[in-house]
């Protein structure tokens, strides 16, 4: 068999991780410290032929043969090798494949060593329980709102003062293969002004990860949440006493498959949307299933890894929105089908963190008075650290969304965010964000902009308890009359955690 020849390159490569792998194995440190003192007794040794305990050497040049390498010294050189040229790199070069950790034992479920609690005394270390973290909070807050319905019209704007408690629970596990992660809270806020509904919601996720092979991983996360609609959304009734709850259920998942530096997955996504039944002024209820609605997605990405930090990826995917109830009550035809391309970009660096994407969109309604869905579609999240204590986190996104309101079927959303966070000290954190989203209702002279904003103080007394305080801002205008609002929120509240 012909043996290819190294580069001379990674020639120099491989002798500078060959001396880093020797002076970094345990066994090379306690050798050098042993002997720094004693090197004219070793060159004794040498001249008389014998070194350690007796051991002759042969002066004509002859090698004993080397003891094989500890378990210790095997590990130390594959963590070296990865440092050097990267752990991609490192499985595919025959010359350095050889050089592996020893295999690990086989425990279920493997389980990650407890790491030490947090070098921050504010900072909640949780419960830990069989491999487990439980991290358990409870906040309990008042406040005051000057527009509890979010509403344009005078007549019924309304402000009250509010009493707010979230509890929640937040849990991660710790093992070496697989990981699983979640929360789940639920926010009750009542108002204190008489004839003004309390409202209850609820949100829960779930995130986990199979590492099924070396180069085989099946990722995936659910979310349920149980919100109530706006008084000012266009698609609320307008005769109802109450704004519907909307319960939400989304998934994705995606099996990825390594190709050294390259990798392919299936990805797919799938989200429920169930809109309850409100009684309306008149008495009676109105029925909201036929806002009822599944969507579908499924596709293929295809991406490349520039190191392990660093990749880029293009996607295609197929689209699908069926409504339970195929014709609405204007006797139009709801739910479409279609497909999107687009090209991406990941990184996960210490300074800059984030994802994202952009690519066109073409969706066919079921209903042919319709025109068609196309245009750009963008998604992105990035995060910068600017220092130990300020990160900035920038959102976006454009996308189109299906409505059943009379005389369109879609909703094309621009969205632009930005939210900061400083350490003023240890302690005492500060938080602002803003935002901007249009929503434009196609095939209709609708149009709303709406405007948030907010900052936050956080006072942190302990690890388990902390003293906030927050303000929250917003405006929505609306090209059509009475649609236009604004309301304002303070809170001041306890947060105990654990």
């Amino acid at each position: 068999m012909r043996v290819r020849p190294v580069p001379f390159f990674s020639k120099i490569g491989i002798a500078a991780a060959g001396l880093a792998i020797v002076l970094s194995s345990p066994a090379a440190s306690q050798q050098a410290g042993s002997t720094s003192g004693s090197q004219p007794a070793l060159d004794s040794e040498l001249r008389r032929g014998t070194v350690g305990d007796g051991a002759s050497a042969d002066t004509t040049g002859s090698i004993a043969s080397a003891a094989p390498p500890s378990e210790t010294t095997r590990t130390s050189a594959r963590d070296v090798l990865e440092q050097v040229f990267g752990k991609t790199y490192l499985e595919h070069n025959p010359l350095t494949a050889s050089v592996e950790k020893p295999p690990e034992a086989e425990t279920a479920p493997e389980t990650a060593p407890p790491h030490s609690p947090e070098d921050n005394p504010f900072e909640p270390t949780g419960i830990r329980i069989h491999g487990w973290t439980f991290r358990p909070s409870l906040e309990s807050s008042l406040g005051y709102t000057d527009n509890v319905n979010s509403t344009g019209v005078s007549a019924a704007r309304r402000g009250s003062a509010l009493w707010r408690l979230r509890p929640q629970l937040d849990f991660e596990s710790g093992w070496s293969r697989h990981s699983l992660s979640g929360s789940i809270g639920l926010t009750h806020e009542e108002y204190r002004r008489p004839g003004v509904e309390n409202k209850t919601g609820i949100d829960a996720a779930l995130n986990g990860r199979i590492d099924i092979r070396r180069d085989l991983t099946l990722e995936g996360d659910l979310t349920y949440s149980r919100s109530q609609q706006s008084f000012s959304d266009p698609n609320t009734p307008a005769t109802a006493l109450k704004a519907p709850d909307v319960d939400t259920v989304s998934g994705n998942a995606s099996l990825t498959k390594q190709f050294g530096r390259y990798f392919l997955a299936l990805i797919g996504s799938i989200e429920r949307a169930v809109y309850q039944s409100v009684p309306a002024q008149g008495g009676g209820m109105i029925d909201n299933s036929a806002r009822d609605y599944t969507a579908l997605s499924e596709g293929l990405r295809l991406g490349y890894e520039f190191t392990d930090r660093t990749s880029v990826f293009t996607e295609v995917s197929l689209n699908q929105t069926v409504h339970d109830r195929k014709i609405d009550a204007n006797g139009n035809l709801r739910g479409s089908s279609g497909y999107t391309a687009a090209v991406g970009a990941k990184i996960d660096g210490d300074v800059l963190k984030g994802e994202g994407r952009i690519g066109f969109r073409i969706a066919d309604p079921d209903d042919p008075s319709f025109s068609r869905i196309r245009g750009f579609v963008a998604e992105s999240s990035l995060t910068w650290q600017a220092t130990t204590l300020t990160s900035f986190t920038l959102r976006s996104s454009t996308d189109f969304e299906e409505t059943i309101l009379a005389g369109t079927s879609t909703i094309r959303r621009h969205q632009v965010g930005v939210d900061m966070e400083h350490a003023l000290r240890r302690n005492l954190i500060f938080t602002a964000s803003g935002g901007w989203t249009r929503s434009d209702y196609v095939g209709s002279a609708r149009t709303i902009d709406e405007f948030t904003a907010s900052a936050g103080l956080e006072y942190k007394l302990n690890r388990q308890m902390a003293i906030r305080g927050r303000y929250e801002f917003v405006s929505s205008q609306s090209t059509i009359a009475g649609e236009s609002y604004d309301a304002s929120t303070v809170t001041v509240g306890v947060i105990l955690r654990r």
